[in-house]
């Protein structure tokens, strides 16, 4: 093991060595208040829950509800079943560790093979400094991340099943990561979509292997029923584009900003549709010019990230993180002056300046638009990189580990 540990080109062993650290930070505060600052007794209520049967989609105050799918709540079991300590450490390490093995094999796979150990090493560092605050509430978005980018290394590498398998995973850890999912499989339709419906239709499957049909499928369809009578329903923690238009419409009315106000604007539904249909036309016209099979990849990866941050149901900070493997790769990756202060400035309001935006400021209009004005950067950057010279496809072995045959 030290052996093995040695081997680590020194860049990577330091972000490694501060991942050991970050381990070892949420595991003494998750010992001393382990049910203060964490989703994970929210988890393991709705595996209690399940294997009571009684309704996981019902509201247990102080309780927040418990919003994943069925799987979620067995994936938790073992977790749950060692307490509040000891399964929540162990969960706060689970998460840590899919998305450092996501991360690794992120930068070894799906990033440019130009990328020298440097650039490895800080790509590394930026998406550590965008997962913190994830890893330490114990949120499930950490491991839905994780994986995404476990299945976005192996869609690059041409490993489909596999592919899939990571892929189909993140939706059944957290229904968040569906439009990326979904750009990905209309992308790949051939290659994706059949193994993605196998996948999926066995994750779906396995909780019916441990309580009587009828049961399983009134659990479901109170989770499709939550997700109807939630999906207009708004927080003050929410940072999308609808923020956008409150703030703009408070300073041009001179009113007060109803954060929790629901959504009923039909022309902001058409925006939402409209943009997912734009972000996938693009990410069609990228293809069919000859974009490269990884560069597509990581801008279909981001393009479906900043919709679900600007336009998606249900965008609080901690929703951030879906962008920040793209937000890593844009700032490493070489690219025009425009595109560079796009890049830079979108990290730094997401990643800098996100304490800015928590509850004791909600009058302060300003700050509510610091996360949607950084994705808004972000996408402008990913068109300008897209568009411009420095591709993303200029391929060498210069600087990189070995890895295995393809």
């Amino acid at each position: 093991m030290v052996t093995l540990f040695s081997e680590i080109p020194r860049p990577l062993r330091h972000v490694l060595n501060f991942w050991l650290v970050l381990g070892i930070a949420v595991s003494v505060r998750t010992y001393l208040r382990p049910a203060s600052h964490t989703n994970f007794p929210v988890y393991a209520n709705g595996s209690v829950h399940w294997w009571n049967d009684q309704p996981i989609y019902a509201s247990y105050p102080p309780l927040d509800l418990f919003r994943y799918p069925p799987l979620f709540a067995l994936v938790v079991t073992p977790f749950e079943k060692l307490g509040l300590r000891a399964g929540g450490i162990l969960w706060h390490w689970f998460c840590l560790v899919v998305a450092g093995w996501g991360a690794w094999h992120f930068v070894r796979d799906a990033v440019p093979k130009s990328w020298h150990l440097q650039r490895q090493s800080l790509f590394l560092w930026t998406v550590t400094i965008g997962v913190i605050s994830n890893l330490w509430n114990g949120q499930s978005n950490l491991l839905a991340v994780g994986l995404l980018m476990l299945g976005v290394a192996a869609l690059v590498r041409g490993a489909y099943w596999r592919s899939s398998f990571w892929l189909a995973s993140s939706i059944l850890v957290k229904l968040t990561p569906i439009p990326i999912v979904l750009l990905l499989a209309a992308l790949w339709p051939r290659h994706l979509l059949p193994r993605l419906a196998c996948m999926l239709g066995l994750g779906l499957a396995i909780p019916f292997l441990t309580k009587p049909p009828e049961r399983v499928l009134m659990q479901y369809r109170d989770m499709v029923q939550q997700c109807q009578s939630t999906s207009s329903k708004r927080w003050s923690a929410f940072r999308d584009a609808w923020t956008i238009h409150l703030v703009v419409n408070a300073y041009r009315t001179g009113g007060p900003i109803d954060l929790k106000a629901p959504v009923h604007s039909p022309r902001y539904r058409l925006i939402q549709v409209s943009a997912a249909v734009a972000a996938l036309t693009w990410c069609l016209v990228r293809q069919r010019r000859g974009e490269e099979h990884d560069t597509l990849a990581l801008i279909a990866l981001g393009s479906g990230a900043a919709w679900i941050v600007l336009f998606g149901p249900a965008v609080e900070p901690p929703t951030y993180i879906f962008l920040v493997p793209s937000l890593a790769w844009g700032l490493v990756q070489p690219a025009p002056l425009t595109g560079r202060i796009l890049i830079m400035t979108a990290a730094v309001l997401i990643l800098v300046l996100r304490r800015l935006t928590v509850s004791w400021v909600p009058n302060c209009s300003p700050l509510l638009l610091i996360h949607p004005l950084g994705a808004m950067m972000f996408v402008g950057w990913l068109i300008v990189y897209a568009k411009g010279e420095h591709r993303i496809g200029q391929r060498s072995n210069q600087g990189r580990l070995p890895i295995e045959c393809r």
